[in-house]
């Protein structure tokens, strides 16, 4: 697996009880915006990196797209899913924040 890309979500998959569970992960400089998943929407915090929150959701049993096609846990055509307004505002200042190194 590669490590995800600043500035742009990744998503990750889980097989579940009934269902595929999914979630977005978007790096900014040091931390995360994570995107539903068991906790729900929510940034890292308290000096935890990308990096710990990344692990974490491997341990958890998450993989990559990549993997998830490969393995069929999701179609080839899969694509990711409508966020909400308030997610979406969150990625877009993150990506912002990208754009204007105010996370360097």
């Amino acid at each position: 697996m590669n490590n995800p890309e600043t500035g742009k979500i990744t998503w990750f998959f889980k097989q579940g009880n009934n269902s595929v569970e999914t979630l977005g992960f978007l790096r900014d400089g040091f931390g995360a915006f994570v995107i539903g998943g068991p906790t729900g929407s929510h940034c890292t915090g308290h000096e935890e990196g990308w990096k710990d929150k990344l692990d974490e959701y491997i341990e958890l049993g998450y993989i990559d797209e990549k993997e998830a096609k490969e393995t069929g846990l999701i179609s080839q055509d899969w694509v990711p899913p409508k966020i909400s307004r308030r997610d979406k505002a969150v990625v877009n200042g993150i990506i912002r924040g990208i754009e204007n190194n105010l996370f360097s």
